[in-house]
Formats: C-alpha cells, sequence, structure tokens
C-alpha cells in the first residue's frame, strides 16, 4: 500500500502548506493559483488514495479558494519565469516597465540578479543599464534598480550580461542581499534589545532566542517571551549570516543591537548607504 504521508513525493500535508502559503501571497491571477494547485495535488490523485489524498485538501481548501482575490496588479506567471530564465543564463532582459509614478518606460535593458518575494509582490534586484550618449551617468552605482513585476508591461531576453556588471553586484552579494549564498558569508552571534512589541515578529525573522529582559537598567534572565512582563525590552540572541541578518533587523522598529559594539556603531550608516544605492523605479 502506497503511504502518502511518506515518500519521495510530495505528501499530502507538505501539498496543503505550499497552496496555502501560494494562497496567502496573493502575488498571482486566481485562474493561475488554480492552475498551480491543481498541478501540485495530481500526484495525489493519480495515486487514488483513499485517505490522505488531493480530496481532503480540496475540502480543506475549498472556501479559500472560491474567495482568493489578487492584490490589485497580480505579477504575471510568464514575467517571473522570464526573469528566472535571465537569472539562471546571466541575461540582459528587455522589458516595457511602468514605473511607480505611472510613467512607462520603453525598451528598459536591465540586468536581473535577485528575485525576491515581500508583502504580495515580486521584486527584481539588478543594474539598468546606462546610455552615457544622452547624458546620463556612467556609475554603475546609479544605475542599481528593484523593479516591481507587475509593473512590467512586456519582457523578452537580451543579450549576455557583461562580466564587469555580473561582478560589480558581488560587494553587495556579502553584504546586504541575503538571498545570495556567497562564499564569502560570515555569520556571528549577535544580541539585540528589543521593546515587546517588536520582540515576537524579531525573533520569528532573525530565528533569535530570548535570554533575558529588563526592568529599567536591570537585566532578568528568561528563556522564553511567556516569562517576560508585559512592555518590558527583551535581549535577544541569535547566530545569523551578517548581511542578511542586519538587513531584516533594519525593517524592524524598536530594535537596538547591542553586541558586537563595532556594529552598533556602524552597522546604520553602514548598510543605509548600500541600500540606498537601489532605487525602486
Amino acid at each position: 500500500m502506497v503511504d502518502a504521508c511518506q515518500g519521495p513525493f510530495l505528501t499530502q500535508r507538505e501539498v496543503f502548506i505550499i497552496a496555502k502559503i501560494l494562497l496567502a501571497s496573493r502575488s498571482f491571477d486566481k485562474e493561475v493559483v488554480e492552475h498551480l494547485i491543481n498541478k501540485l495535488t495530481r500526484p495525489l490523485n493519480q495515486l487514488q488514495l483513499a485517505e490522505h489524498g488531493a480530496d481532503e485538501i480540496n475540502t480543506l481548501l475549498k472556501g479559500e479558494r472560491h474567495y482568493y482575490r489578487p492584490v490589485a496588479e497580480p505579477t504575471q506567471l510568464a514575467v517571473l519565469e522570464t526573469f528566472l530564465d535571465a537569472v539562471y543564463a546571466h541575461k540582459k532582459v528587455i522589458v516595457d516597465y511602468r514605473k511607480r509614478d505611472g510613467s512607462i518606460d520603453k525598451d528598459y535593458v536591465f540586468t536581473p540578479l535577485s528575485i525576491e518575494h515581500f508583502d504580495y509582490y515580486w521584486y527584481v534586484r539588478g543594474y539598468k543599464e546606462v546610455d552615457t550618449t544622452k547624458g546620463a551617468k556612467g556609475d554603475e552605482a546609479d544605475a542599481a534598480r528593484i523593479l516591481r513585476c507587475d509593473g512590467v508591461l512586456s519582457i523578452k531576453i537580451g543579450p549576455d550580461a557583461t562580466k564587469r556588471e555580473l561582478e560589480g553586484f558581488e560587494a553587495d552579494r556579502n553584504t546586504v542581499i541575503g538571498m545570495f549564498k556567497g562564499k564569502n558569508h560570515q555569520t556571528q552571534t549577535i544580541l539585540v534589545k528589543a521593546d515587546h512589541k517588536a520582540a515576537k515578529i524579531t525573533i520569528d525573522r532573525i530565528n533569535a532566542e530570548v535570554v533575558g529582559y529588563y526592568v529599567d537598567q536591570t537585566e532578568f534572565p528568561a528563556s522564553s517571551l511567556a516569562e517576560v512582563p508585559d512592555d518590558a525590552p527583551v535581549k535577544l540572541k541569535s547566530r545569523l549570516m551578517l548581511g542578511a541578518g542586519l538587513y531584516l533587523l533594519l525593517g524592524i522598529s524598536g530594535i537596538e543591537v547591542l553586541e558586537p559594539k563595532e556594529l552598533r556603531l556602524g552597522i546604520i550608516k553602514k548598510l543605509s548607504d548600500t541600500l540606498a544605492r537601489y532605487q525602486l523605479d
């Protein structure tokens, strides 16, 4: 008998989890989401299981699938796939792109290097090709861009990305851009102080553990958030990759880096300078 809870294929429970995440993302049109969920559940249908099969998933997700509503401007799956192809092949793309101000940039030549998802939308980080013949600056730092995928009106694969463009991104791979797994990444134990309101999301974001809390200036030991009095600042410890972890920390208010001391002094300026290079078109 086939056990749908084990084996090399996705189990029913794993398919359910992935389908829930897909629905919660609200990133794609309803037809695309239905197509993807049907493909995920197809192997379970083919096994014709009496239990732990696709029928149970369909029952559990019936209401959520029926009332699914994408964001106002969902990402087209074909756009995302083309960006993926370009990243793998180290190619440029040529897009017609609707900017955040509503204007449309025709034949926008872009080298995509990092694909990310955040708050319902897909983003691509990379370089816009600067046309210096039209008076634009040739400095690569000024050409760094973040594109939002739902703003792409058309896209096609372009020429090879130059070695200079790819190498120019290496410095950021080792500082801020957390999705890259560069060989020079280093992890370090870091201590932070978080206000009670931000503590839970901080624990989730950087996989931190509670080690104490503060009453006035006095520190008390603790091993879980349940032990911390309401509104007391929380001391957290995490072992994290410096670039990605500190990038995540920067997005949370009410956070103070305690250790290491050199980071406490230099982190905000260093990261803000690096992030400032990327203009959201």
